[in-house]
């Protein structure tokens, strides 16, 4: 970052103009959903199941609550620009347990903005 090695950046970014709707990629529950987290603003999680997560950052606002159960494109959260970035994304990342998982592997190609 910055011309800095800081290590590995787990997941994907998606440019995004701020208040963009983020919707599941999935079905789930929202497991945490927490605002001003260091570094990552902003951000939910979702538990699939099966040991299978997704965790949302940078988001400016959330759409669910802690508990709440959702279907594959519910909408979720709001794109944002909130925690260590350097302009308005979203930041996806996925977990098998304790593998860090590319998301790009589970979902059909993105089309370029």
């Amino acid at each position: 970052m910055n011309g800095t090695d800081q290590g590995v950046h787990w997941g994907v970014d998606i440019a995004a103009v701020v208040g963009t709707p983020v919707k599941a990629p999935a079905c789930g529950t929202v497991v945490f959903a927490q605002a001003n987290v260091p570094l990552s603003g902003n951000t939910l999680i979702l538990d699939h199941g099966q040991g299978l997560s997704s965790t949302f950052m940078h988001l400016s606002s959330f759409s669910k609550k802690v508990g709440d159960e959702v279907k594959k494109g519910d909408f979720i959260a709001k794109v944002g620009m909130t925690g260590r970035t350097n302009g308005a994304h979203l930041d996806w990342r996925m977990n098998y347990f304790e593998i860090r998982t590319d998301p790009e592997l589970l979902v059909p190609p993105m089309p370029a903005k």
